[in-house]
């Protein structure tokens, strides 16, 4: 089964100036709450594409002290949930907080949760990456773990646009754009590739032994097939 996956980018100057500070009201499918932007507490998106993503998003979620990056976006999140062992202050007008203070799930595991039980089919996370490496790998193995129950589940930062590849990916590019493709479980087998300057054909990464980094794309759509294991696919906004 083929899955078409779009990562969404601002163009440079197209938005002006910033959102109101408060709650805004973003229309739905259908009044359910389908996608969500989940902000973490890494480091902050440019504001162009926070704009981009939350003009998309029926709800917006901080884990814990992501709430501070939300609120440096002009905006107030419509929910904050964590252990809040970061996030000390209270709730804005119109923001609910939610203490959930189980150590066996990280904040943005809760958030997540949070979100499939409101009916979220989409996520974007925001704030996923950072100054902590620790931080950064806990959050891609979160993103492996939650992949299978969205419908489409993406991670943003400032260089681009991170997802677990389904089995056959395709992907809307631009000639000289960067992929890179990472084996998350370790190992990922029968790889093969169509439209990257350096392709692919039945071939194997594994981590310490080969990586697939910076490669580049070389026609307005690419195609990666895959099968088995779980593919890091990292794409250049």
């Amino acid at each position: 089964m083929q899955r078409q996956l779009v990562c969404v980018v601002p163009v440079l100057g197209g938005v002006a100036g910033k959102a109101a500070m408060v709650p805004v009201q973003r229309v739905g499918w259908g009044g359910v709450l389908m996608t969500a932007l989940v902000y973490g507490n890494g480091s902050r998106i440019p504001q162009e594409l926070f704009v981009l993503h939350y003009d998309r998003c029926d709800l917006l979620i901080a884990a814990d002290g992501g709430a501070y990056n939300v609120l440096e976006h002009d905006v107030v999140p419509d929910v904050i949930i964590g252990d809040l062992d970061s996030y000390t202050g209270k709730a804005p007008a119109g923001t609910e907080l939610i203490h959930k203070p189980d150590q066996e799930t990280n904040d943005l595991q809760k958030a997540l949760s949070y979100a499939l039980e409101r009916g979220v089919r989409r996520a974007v996370i925001a704030g996923g990456t950072g100054d902590r490496l620790d931080h950064g790998l806990n959050n891609l193995s979160v993103l492996q773990e939650y992949t299978p129950r969205f419908e489409s589940l993406i991670m943003i930062d400032i260089f681009g646009c991170y997802f677990v590849a389904a089995h056959d990916q395709r992907l809307d590019t631009y000639p000289g754009q960067t992929v890179s493709l990472f084996p998350l479980s370790g190992r990922v087998d029968g790889i093969t590739t169509e439209g990257l300057r350096y392709p692919l054909h039945d071939e194997t990464l594994e981590n310490g032994v080969r990586n697939g980094c910076l490669n580049q794309a070389l026609a307005p759509t690419i195609r990666i097939r895959h099968a088995g294991g779980a593919l890091l696919v990292i794409i250049e906004h």
